[in-house]
């Protein structure tokens, strides 16, 4: 279970990496905020 959690929070955090500097401009982090708050 531990795993799996980590391997899913390592990829969002890769998506997120990957979004921001595809877009460097895009406030990505404040969507993923909002999306945690969401939750």
């Amino acid at each position: 279970m531990g795993q799996d959690a980590l391997f899913c929070v390592s990829d969002s955090l890769y998506v997120i990496f990957l979004y921001s500097y595809k877009f460097k401009k895009m406030p990505i982090y404040r969507k993923f905020k909002d999306k945690l708050k969401n939750k």
